[in-house]
């Protein structure tokens, strides 16, 4: 397994999508922020990309810069998203923001 190194998130492109109330999602009738929403997809193309299984425009060096990571191989990149997504989910903020 490569070791993983990464930028803090408030200086990544998510970090900055997920503070934007402007860029925020209407899911549901709720709001929910840019960056929350790609991190569910990503986690998802991602999963798909490590069983072989490569969507058209997929781009895993793109992904990796958007969250800031800057070493790390598919599975690390899999495990650092999903820990962010738990984190997330368990907070979720953003909810009462409408």
């Amino acid at each position: 397994m490569k070791e993983l190194i990464v930028d803090p998130i408030e200086n990544t492109h998510f970090g900055q999508d997920c503070l934007n109330v402007n860029k925020a999602l209407n899911v549901n009738g709720k709001k929910m922020p840019l960056g929350y929403w790609n991190l569910m997809c990503n986690i998802r193309d991602l999963q798909m990309y490590a069983n072989r299984i490569v969507m058209n425009g997929f781009d895993f060096d793109t992904i990796k810069k958007y969250y800031g990571v800057k070493q790390g191989g598919i599975k690390e990149v899999i495990i650092y998203l999903e820990t962010i997504y738990q984190e997330l989910s368990n907070t979720k903020n953003w909810e009462d923001k409408k």
